[in-house]
């Protein structure tokens, strides 16, 4: 177990140093990987319209400052500056950490969870960053929720190079990777229900441009209804009842919603509810990331019904 664990970690961390931008390639005694040059880019606070801000709790797991609990620390790595470094793309690098899923922790990335945090935090690096190479693109076909019934809706994430930095809003960085919860929440539901299209957070964006952002507060609510009056989807505004909202979800009707301040961000957010089932709320939260990981995750009731805000419902 020893030994796999640190094949794991080895290749985790040269994916961090490469992000640091060191020419390198790591040769392991088993189970070499390798991987190219990634971004790190400034990464900001969610803003969303008729939210409040307030205090809230941090929900990055701990990270154990034993060596075996966090053996990034311990792996000797064989550094050649003159070998030929691999530039793989998102993909490759995404089938890479798969493989490291599967083999190392029982395709379970909960259990990597703990690992992958220590090591990102070990190489200063910003983890806001780093969902689009370890969350699915598919959350609803993770194994472990394979008895949950879910809309299979794709997660996108604000922070994916892809178009972390497309223009929009007024305020902060006037980025997507800020200020893109409802653009993105509506692209996952938009794509979820034209499979044979390309739907991006882009495709949003050229429909909306910024006309539904208010400065300093963000995105209209107004946004949804026109939505699905200008793409022809049926839309219900259940409000804050949070029971309805749950039915719709249930009868295959996708939900937005809105959250105040609290489990999911400091300054509220939008994002996607997939699922409910036996109390626990399934979401595709567009500002995950490895520290978090809530698209993967049961979230309880109670924490939607205490902080959930409104829910609107989009079908075909």
């Amino acid at each position: 177990m020893r030994k796999r664990r640190k094949n794991t970690i080895a290749v985790v961390t040269f994916f961090l140093l490469l992000i640091c931008g060191t020419a390198i390639v790591v040769f392991l005694k088993e189970n070499t990987h390798q991987a190219s040059k990634l971004n790190n880019q400034v990464a900001g606070q969610e803003h969303i319209a008729q939210v409040p801000s307030s205090e809230v709790t941090s929900s990055i797991p701990e990270s154990s400052s034993e060596s075996e609990s966090a053996p990034f620390n311990t792996v000797p790595l064989q550094l050649s500056d003159d070998s030929l470094v691999h530039n793989l793309s998102k993909d490759e690098l995404s089938e890479v950490l798969q493989d490291i899923q599967t083999q190392d922790y029982q395709n379970d990335l909960l259990n990597a969870q703990s690992d992958i945090v220590a090591a990102i935090n070990k190489h200063r690096q910003n983890i806001s960053e780093l969902g689009y190479l370890f969350l699915p693109q598919k959350p609803a076909e993770v194994s472990q929720l394979q008895n949950v019934k879910q809309l299979d809706i794709p997660l996108y994430l604000q922070k994916d190079p892809k178009w972390r930095t497309l223009q929009y809003g007024t305020d902060t960085t006037r980025q997507l990777g800020e200020n893109g919860c409802a653009i993105l929440s509506l692209a996952m539901i938009h794509a979820y229900y034209n499979p044979q299209a390309t739907v991006t957070p882009q495709t949003i964006l050229d429909w909306s441009k910024d006309q539904y952002y208010v400065h300093n507060q963000g995105t209209s609510w107004n946004i949804f209804y026109d939505f699905a009056q200008s793409f022809n989807y049926q839309f219900t505004n259940f409000g804050n009842n949070f029971e309805e909202a749950m039915q719709a979800v249930n009868q295959g009707q996708a939900i937005v919603a809105t959250v105040k301040p609290g489990l999911f961000t400091e300054t509220g957010h939008i994002l996607v509810i997939r699922g409910y089932q036996d109390g626990q709320v399934y979401v595709n939260d567009p500002n995950d990331d490895p520290s978090k990981m809530f698209s993967i995750k049961a979230i309880p009731a109670q924490t939607m019904m205490e902080e959930g805000v409104n829910y609107w419902a989009l079908s075909k």
